[in-house]
């Protein structure tokens, strides 16, 4: 259930070309029993998306549901390749990547991650939409969450602030 999933990803979009903390960090918490959630996509303006960086390391980013269960029990991990669950999303994949610009996607995307996770990390590209992105998901019915932004990135940083 939702209940007990957490989703930890980032709009992308900041530009800064950074690696991707945010799976690193989720594949962390998994390996400690923490039921991760991860819905994603490949890169459009970073080194990697979330997708590059878990299909670089063996992981199937393509599972169909019973894979994705099976995943979970077995290693409290799931990953949701965003163009598999939203056809909007494989549709509009090789435009977002010709613009090579931020989209409504990279706001959107981490807001509808099929399993509706209640608790989510959530790092935007521009500080200014910490509280919005907040706001969204407490619309949405998360029950824990926190918004940031780290020095200009989706990250939270240790080398400049982080804002929530």
């Amino acid at each position: 259930s939702g209940l007990d999933l957490i989703d930890n990803c980032g709009t992308g979009g900041d530009g800064l070309k950074t690696i991707n903390i945010s799976t690193i960090a989720t594949l962390i918490a998994s390996s400690m029993g923490l039921s991760m959630a991860k819905h994603g996509s490949r890169s459009v303006s970073s080194h990697s998306g979330s997708a590059d960086l878990l299909e670089n390391l063996g992981v199937n980013i393509e599972m169909n549901p019973t894979q994705l269960e099976n995943c979970f029990k077995q290693t409290h991990f799931g990953f949701l390749f965003a163009p598999l669950y939203h056809q909007s999303f494989k549709k509009s994949a090789p435009l977002r990547k010709e613009l090579f610009t931020k989209t409504i996607f990279n706001c959107l995307g981490p807001l509808i991650n099929p399993l509706r996770p209640k608790i989510q990390l959530l790092g935007v590209y521009d500080k200014s939409l910490c509280k919005t992105m907040a706001l969204a998901l407490k619309a949405l019915g998360v029950k824990r969450a926190m918004v940031v932004n780290g020095g200009g990135t989706d990250e939270i940083v240790l080398h400049d602030i982080t804002h929530a």
